[in-house]
């Protein structure tokens, strides 16, 4: 399981804030918030995505795309 710092790391890793990251991933910035801080583990797809764009270059630049695609 991921930890809160765990998360954090990463999506400061691939350089999104938390508005952004909520975008690409399509939930809500306070369920963002709470994976930040700990109050709630992200489900398993999100720590599989999370994971994935912190090993690979090209899914967190895809990440980024979606985080800045017009609604």
């Amino acid at each position: 399981m991921m930890t809160a710092a765990e998360f954090r790391s990463i999506r400061e890793h691939i350089g999104l804030l938390r508005r952004e990251l909520a975008l690409a991933l399509r939930v809500s910035v306070q369920a963002v918030q709470n994976w930040d801080s700990g109050r709630q583990k992200p489900p398993g797809p999100v720590e599989v995505v999370m994971s994935a764009a912190y090993e690979i270059p090209a899914v967190a630049a895809r990440l980024r795309k979606l985080a800045r695609a017009p609604e």
